[in-house]
């Protein structure tokens, strides 16, 4: 980060500090997400967002078929065709 964008907050008693509004926008930082903190080898401090891994879970079960998997593969890629090698 160049130095034009360097934001400074400050600690509190209980060592909380707040993104700055331009970051979190930019980020797309929103109450309840994960920060991860990450000390780097040059004693360099990185935020980054942490992707939940369950995120695509609500959406389980959203679209109702009665064909299986391979049914369902096979009407995207289209049908297999055997080869003679």
């Amino acid at each position: 980060m160049s130095m034009n964008n360097k934001e400074v907050t400050r600690l509190t008693k209980k060592f909380q500090t707040s993104i700055p509004k331009k970051i979190r926008e930019k980020k797309g930082l929103e109450p309840g997400n994960k920060i991860a903190w990450i000390l780097n080898e040059d004693d360099t401090i990185t935020l980054q967002k942490v992707v939940d891994d369950n995120a695509l879970e609500e959406f389980v079960g959203i679209v109702k078929t009665t064909k299986t998997t391979e049914e369902i593969m096979e009407e995207l890629r289209g049908p297999r065709h055997e080869s003679g090698c």
